[in-house]
């Protein structure tokens, strides 16, 4: 009986702790929360805060990923159509256009990672943003022209064969609270 109370209770913390797919690496000068994604599990969402003040500690900064292998890779990623992406995210049943801005781009294995600055919030307007969502989830949709205020018309599957990600927000809260919690402590 005591061995089947052993085996449970170790299942259940078991499960507890595989729930969260977020990890915290504190370094020197900030924190990097980061996470999986489900459809390209090597694609990151990653949230950096800067320990330089307590507000700096206050600010979410995020990116993700995304590694692509389509034809032409080398001469498509050396004219990119514009630096900003037209992006569909959903808040709970809503969803939502915004634009990413592509950070840099990089050669990987046999194809190329592009790194994308989705936005930067206050930590809790980020928690209130996903409280009805159980995944965070991204689609590029179209390469835009921001001067012109207008989509670009280029398929993006041309540049990203994988255009829509999502990750999980299975303890998401309270990670993020965690490494808010680990910059602060890097200020003191």
């Amino acid at each position: 009986m005591k061995l089947k109370l052993s085996i449970i209770s170790l299942l259940i913390i078991s499960s507890s702790l595989l729930a969260s797919k977020w990890e915290i690496d504190v370094s020197s000068g900030s924190v990097l929360l980061s996470s999986p994604g489900n459809i390209m599990h090597g694609d990151s969402y990653r949230i950096i805060f800067d320990a330089k003040s307590k507000e700096s500690c206050n600010i979410a900064r995020q990116y993700i990923s995304n590694y692509a292998v389509v034809d032409n890779a080398k001469e498509k990623y050396r004219n990119l159509p514009s630096k900003y992406v037209l992006t569909k995210t959903k808040k709970g049943d809503e969803q939502i256009n915004f634009l990413m801005t592509i950070e840099y781009t990089s050669n990987f294995l046999l194809g190329k990672s592009t790194i994308f600055g989705v936005s930067a919030n206050r930590v809790q307007d980020l928690i209130d943003f996903h409280k009805d969502n159980d995944k965070i989830y991204l689609e590029l949709l179209a390469f835009y022209d921001y001067e012109n205020n207008k989509k670009i018309r280029t398929e993006i599957t041309e540049y990203y064969d994988i255009p829509k990600n999502t990750w999980d927000l299975d303890g998401f809260e309270e990670a993020l609270q965690k490494a808010q919690l680990e910059c602060l402590n890097l200020i003191q």
